[in-house]
């Protein structure tokens, strides 16, 4: 299976002229994006009830973008301890909002994100915590709620059909001491990909456009994939060739646990 996804993620009011910059950038390179949505209140901005936000995410979806849940307020209020607790703290950096909960705290916490999502008109088939950051539990709760797909850092999940695909998310680090050097793996990894006929996940954020090495790296793995004639698709893409048979295709079984 060979494609090119490309994510936006952290696509809200708060990030709304960021998030158009991105998707403009992308159209024309003829990029279909899935979009991750946070529903909820986020950064000082409210929810995705805004008239012109609302109105722009349907008319990016009726351009052939798809149109993610992702999380619901994006940060964690979690004061648990432990070792789990510790590391998502340090992977998540206060994102961690699926990450040290139980099923039923993820389950309600879903419903609320999604129900905000319906009040305009939006039905996502998939679910991306942030950070891509998931209890054992979230999963389960996710099949549920009736959301078909899922993703990982490293994977992308059929929730009907418990299966996964292996695929790497290439993802910046804007902000920090390591963004250049960041931007230069990744963009080595990417072109590794690319030439192994495999799927190539590039993740982009907002604050992303803070950093030219980071647009610049992520760029160029989308230009280099396209120009190897990989696809451009979606998450929901991606779903329905893992549940197409192939005796090509690498899936391996998932375990969705309660606990």
């Amino acid at each position: 299976m060979t494609a090119v996804v490309v994510s936006v993620h952290d696509v809200a009011p708060a990030t709304f002229e960021r998030s158009v910059r991105i998707l403009k950038i992308l159209e024309s390179r003829g990029v279909r994006a899935s979009l991750l949505v946070i529903p909820g209140y986020w950064q000082d901005h409210g929810p995705v009830t805004n008239d012109d936000f609302a109105r722009w995410l349907r008319e990016a979806e009726c351009r052939g973008h798809e149109l993610v849940q992702h999380g619901t307020h994006h940060v964690s209020h979690q004061k648990r301890s432990g070792l789990r607790a510790q590391i998502g703290r340090l992977i998540g950096r206060g994102c961690e909002e699926f990450w040290d909960i139980t099923p039923e705290e993820a389950y309600e916490r879903a419903l609320q994100g999604r129900a905000l999502l319906e009040s305009i008109g939006v039905r996502p088939r998939g679910f991306i915590s942030p950070a891509w950051l998931s209890s054992r539990g979230t999963l389960r709760a996710l099949q549920s709620l009736g959301f078909e797909y899922s993703t990982s850092h490293t994977r992308v999940i059929d929730l009907v059909g418990s299966s996964s695909l292996r695929a790497i998310a290439l993802s910046q680090r804007p902000g920090s001491t390591l963004t250049v050097v960041t931007a230069l793996l990744v963009r080595l990894v990417g072109l590794m990909l690319v030439r192994s006929n495999k799927i190539v996940r590039v993740a982009i954020h907002p604050r992303d456009l803070d950093s030219n090495s980071a647009v610049w790296s992520s760029l160029a793995t989308i230009d280099a994939a396209r120009r190897a004639g990989l696809q451009s698709v979606t998450y929901s893409d991606v779903l329905a060739r893992l549940r197409r048979p192939s005796p090509d295709a690498r899936k391996e079984r998932v375990e969705l646990r309660v606990a």
